[in-house]
């Protein structure tokens, strides 16, 4: 009962401003262009409480999902004193009606660009532009980069943020980028050109992007180890163990535990370890062992990486695999190292990403155990619908069958050095996204590719207010710009009684060089009014029909 009070709040609030916002552009310019307004109301029905300023009345009415900005002349009835001539919205010349008209949908359309301005000014800290982890074989690795480098610029253009980083690189697959890297001390420049990549967008739309192969979080300081015969494996280090410390010195990134044990070449060092548990199960990252471990390794002389005392990347190695699933029935068992696919050396999360663009296929999976390499034909088992999902029936899922165990560090935050210029990068950026996804959604919708069974109504917009306002205020925000598009839209959309049908019949009022009879306006109206009601009707249905059939 608390949840639901409290999404009926966030609606209100969330309708109430978007009403305000919309209305506030005819308002806007109904005033700009001389035309009375009798009253500007919130919501509809009854009124609660009005004041006047001049000749318009401010009213709050009583069905807070609404609202109306009522100009002389909309009322055929209403006699036009000599004071008023010229003042009706009807007396205005057409461009200044039209202008009139999109006044609403745009500044509903324009408003997110306020409203991630505003999130984005709350964001006074940033991921660094920090290379925390870089995938083998990616063009940021055969470029040299490493763990721990800054990127300073990229193609001239500063960089503040890993944020930066990402939409200098992105929207240019394929191009050749000048990077300006700090490592320590020197800074270096490297050509680097962006790997393209299809991400999907929505459903089954993709686009293609560019990556380099890194990201901010480091992996944290959790081994694997195949050779029981290395100096790590004698030590009785074992696959997925987490270093914690090494000579009492705290450790939380491979990184850092690499240049531990290589500055103690030819010395012993002693370590704390934690364990995966036997029968870990997912969720893995839970179901390390309580206790801790010493143990005590000596580091050969030559030693220069970890690869020299038989210690590689955990996330390259099986942590689970299910009983009886796919990868069980080819022999894949926990610590097995996956050294290809069909041919190509891939990190764990590339393996499960590949897998997952092609489930149907069948591939050609190869892997090490103790040093003994093994090559199996593999592909993941086809799990069909049943259960009820957020859209509807749930869809089928396919199982790869294991699990990978790839701890990472997060970045640690540092104060953001263009606090303005970002909020503005954001608000652009989230805004374009807010356009593409309705585009998108819209067009899905029409080819058919996307069920009516997805439309919703009031009570869904309900459902989506109360559960991004209890998830916080930026969430709430984003929830907001995002339906505020999609009233922008919507309202352009020629039907009558939206702004779109008006501006339609203006448009055929030009091309007939006279004005449309009352009365076939009148009938026109009713027809829309008719659609929109219909629409409503149907909308509330699925929401009602998802209410019971879950989602």
């Amino acid at each position: 009962m608390a949840s639901t009070l409290w999404a009926l709040v966030f609606f209100i609030i969330l309708i109430g401003v978007l009403v305000l916002v919309h209305e506030g552009g005819h308002f806007l310019f109904a005033k700009l262009f001389k035309v009375k307004v009798h009253v500007f109301s919130m919501g509809f029905g009854p009124k609660l409480a009005a004041v006047r300023r001049g000749e318009t009345e401010y009213r709050l009415s009583a069905i807070p999902v609404g609202g109306y900005v009522k100009m002389l002349g909309e009322d055929p009835s209403e006699e036009l004193g000599p004071e008023d001539r010229g003042r009706a919205f009807g007396d205005k010349p057409r461009w200044q009606r039209l202008v009139i008209i999109l006044g609403g949908p745009c500044m509903n359309l324009i408003f997110p660009l306020f409203l991630h301005f505003g999130a984005g000014l709350t964001m006074t800290k940033v991921v660094p532009p920090e290379v925390g982890t870089v995938l083998p074989g990616s063009p940021a690795f055969e470029a040299g980069l490493r763990p721990g480098d800054r990127v300073e610029s990229v193609g001239g253009k500063r960089i503040g943020s890993f944020d930066d980083l990402i939409a200098a690189v992105a929207p240019r697959p394929g191009v050749p980028l000048r990077f300006e890297v700090r490592r320590g001390k020197t800074l270096f420049t490297r050509t680097i050109t962006p790997a393209p990549l299809e991400e999907r967008v929505l459903l089954d739309v993709k686009e293609r992007v560019g990556r380099i192969g890194i990201g901010p979080s480091y992996l944290a300081a959790q081994v694997g180890v195949e050779d029981p015969g290395s100096p790590a494996g004698k030590a009785g280090l074992r696959t997925f163990d987490v270093v914690v410390s090494a000579n009492g010195r705290p450790l939380t990134r491979y990184v850092e535990l690499e240049k531990v044990l290589v500055a103690a070449a030819g010395h012993s060092v002693g370590l704390v370890v934690r364990r995966l548990a036997p029968d870990a199960k997912p969720p893995l990252e839970t179901a390390l062992e309580k206790g801790k471990r010493s143990l005590i390794l000596v580091v050969p002389a030559d030693a220069h990486s970890l690869a020299d005392l038989g210690i590689g990347p955990s996330a390259d190695f099986v942590a689970y695999v299910a009983p009886g699933g796919a990868a069980d029935k080819i022999g894949l068992a926990r610590g097995d190292r996956l050294e290809s696919l069909d041919g190509r050396t891939y990190p764990m999360g590339q393996v499960f990403d590949a897998i997952e663009r092609e489930p149907e296929r069948t591939w050609r999976l190869s892997f090490s155990r103790e040093g003994q390499s093994f090559e199996r034909s593999y592909k993941p088992a086809f799990h069909p619908a049943g259960e009820a999902g957020k859209l509807g029936p749930a869809p089928g899922v396919y199982d790869k069958g294991f699990w990978g165990m790839a701890a990472a560090v997060a970045p640690v935050p540092v104060p953001n050095p263009a606090l303005v210029r970002s909020a503005l990068s954001f608000a652009a950026t989230e805004t374009a996204n807010g356009f593409k996804v309705m585009f998108l959604g819209f067009k899905l919708l029409f080819q058919g590719k996307v069920s009516v069974r997805t439309l919703g109504g009031p009570i869904m917009i309900g459902q989506l207010a109360g559960r991004a306002g209890e998830a916080g205020a930026l969430s709430f925000l984003w929830i907001m710009a995002l339906i505020s598009v999609n009233l922008g839209l919507i309202n352009l959309f020629p039907i009558p009684v939206l702004d779109g049908g008006q501006i339609l019949l203006i448009g055929v009022e030009s091309l007939l060089r006279k004005p449309l009879s009352r009365l076939l306006k009148e009938r026109i109206m009713l027809v829309g009014v008719a659609m929109i009601l219909a629409l409503l009707v149907f909308a509330t249905w699925n929401d009602i029909a998802r209410l019971f059939v879950g989602g």
